[in-house]
């Protein structure tokens, strides 16, 4: 054991501190603390010089692929969820068309 870790350690005993698994603290994590934790990668990603959208199009396409990993690779479920995403955000739902780059047979 390294000097360092043998001091903590005394430090810990003589000072009567618990150690606490932080999983018992925390609560589960709502919208708003995701979209802070994104916000705050994106910042720090444009700080170091990529830009926000390159960013952006960085994690749609990361969690298109785990939906996909998700969904049991199941084509018409990820296009599903995709186009349920999207029409939240487009007052015309038929507006923008997800098209995906693989065939599948997708009933309504």
């Amino acid at each position: 054991m390294s000097t360092l870790c043998t001091l903590f350690y005394i430090y810990l005993v003589m000072s009567d501190l618990k150690i606490v698994n932080i999983k018992d603290k925390q609560e589960t994590p709502d919208i708003q603390e995701m979209i802070e934790t994104l916000d705050s990668m994106v910042t720090n990603h444009n700080f170091r010089g990529v830009e926000r959208v390159i960013t952006y199009k960085r994690v749609m396409s990361y969690a298109f692929a785990r939906l996909l990993e998700e969904t049991g690779f199941d084509e018409a479920s990820c296009v599903k969820a995709v186009d349920e995403m999207i029409s939240q955000y487009v007052e015309t739902p038929n507006s923008i068309v997800f098209t995906p780059d693989f065939d599948f047979e997708f009933d309504g």
